[in-house]
């Protein structure tokens, strides 16, 4: 059919130059931007929303007062704070010793603020909404504790949950490594991996754990109850779903009653209904094929079939690691893919429809060359809308993107 020229005049500098520009990166779009006036005006309705890095903080913590000695740092993970801003968990300085792990409050605007010590060595915090917060302890001995945040420091533990000697005395649920850790609502979800004790039994008392397979523990908030689990189910495959094994999965986060895990070796983003414990979906690449089960321990064990899912295209994962949710967009950082995409999720999370990818943003590790690859691990978005994400390249890193306006 025949267009007037009207038509094509609304058609082409909306449409066409929107496409194109659509293909740039958005620093090579800054350059094109300038070309021209309407090129501009394209450009920043292309970027509305979308993420651009604001700070790179090099130095975690206060201020350096002694020369030689570094500011930071081994950041584990990231908690947003009311109102704007995050805390960082620092769980230990390393130079020629090791000193306890920290807690370093940041503004909205990255600015530090505050650092509260006696700590131990934690790994990922949950604040409880009444001036106290659950902190994971991974030392000799894994601990989930209760504690009150001071202006400088914390206090001795109110709760204690010591998960070695639960395990010990044949709690099956406490047989697992807690890696994170979420409040939903009157819940606390911690994320675990399994203890490999037939690994340390074979290497030797010194060779420490595998954290392979995992399982999602449900808590009471208040008291630290046990009340269910979920993940790595002795039935594994969910019909029309898939399986809902985890294996060394690394992070969690929670949108309404869906919990959803970074399953990292799996390559795959698993969504769960955290009150039934069921799967409800899986995001990544998918490639069917029948799961090696490792004779010794066939309920725990199945190997051989995620590396087939490791994929690079838009929704596909390489060791996705870090996880947020917030305003119906789901963040994925990758450890191996080295990028964080940014999706919105489907309205029915039980439906057919898919994640609709929005933005890739590859953080740039920078510092001196490394013998380690660049890595992203957790992240997290705050009140403002506002990306942190911590950067491994030798030595890390947290950086702060910010939405274009």
């Amino acid at each position: 059919m025949a267009r007037d020229a009207s038509t094509n005049r609304a058609l082409l500098p909306e449409d066409v130059m929107a496409n194109a520009l659509s293909f740039l990166s958005l620093p090579d779009g800054w350059h094109a931007a300038m070309v021209c006036k309407a090129y501009r005006a394209c450009w920043q309705r292309r970027c509305r929303g979308m993420l651009r890095l604001m700070r790179n903080i090099v130095n975690i913590g206060p201020p350096v007062t002694q020369p030689g000695l570094p500011a930071l740092c081994a950041p584990g993970s990231i908690t947003a704070t009311p109102g704007g801003g995050v805390i960082i968990v620092n769980h230990g300085i390393y130079a020629h010793w090791v000193t306890a792990g920290t807690l370093e409050t940041y503004s909205s605007e990255g600015n530090y603020l505050a650092s509260r010590g006696n700590l131990g060595t934690p790994r990922a915090l949950a604040l409880r909404g009444d001036g106290t917060a659950w902190v994971i302890w991974n030392g000799p001995e894994s601990e989930l504790v209760c504690v009150t945040l001071g202006a400088s420091e914390v206090s001795e533990p109110i709760l204690t949950i010591d998960f070695w000697n639960l395990h010990e005395a044949g709690h099956e649920d406490y047989g697992f490594l807690p890696v994170d850790l979420v409040r939903a609502g009157d819940r606390l979800l911690v994320l675990c991996c399994e203890r490999n004790r037939r690994h340390q039994q074979q290497a030797g008392p010194g060779a420490g754990f595998l954290r392979l397979f995992g399982r999602v523990l449900v808590l009471d908030n208040q008291t630290g109850a046990h009340l269910s689990s979920f993940g790595t189910s002795a039935a594994g495959y969910v019909p029309d779903v898939g399986y809902d094994k985890l294996h060394a999965p690394s992070s969690l986060a929670v949108q309404d009653q869906y919990c959803f895990i970074a399953d990292t070796h799996n390559h795959h983003v698993k969504v769960f209904d955290w009150r039934t414990g069921t799967l409800v979906r899986v995001f990544g690449r998918y490639k069917h094929q029948e799961p090696v089960v490792d004779p010794f321990d066939p309920y725990w064990r199945v190997i051989g079939y995620h590396h087939a899912c490791r994929g690079s295209g838009s929704g596909e994962f390489n060791e996705p690691y870090g996880i947020a949710v917030r305003d119906g967009k789901l963040y994925v950082s990758e450890m191996e893919g080295r990028r964080i995409q940014v999706f919105r999720l489907p309205d029915d999370m039980r439906g057919p429809s898919d994640l609709e990818l929005l933005q890739y943003v590859r953080p740039r590790p920078g510092g001196p060359p490394s013998p380690f690859p660049a890595g992203i691990e957790r992240l997290c978005v705050d009140d403002d809308g506002q990306l942190w994400c911590i950067v491994r390249h030798g030595t890390y890193k947290v950086h702060m993107f910010r939405p274009c306006v």
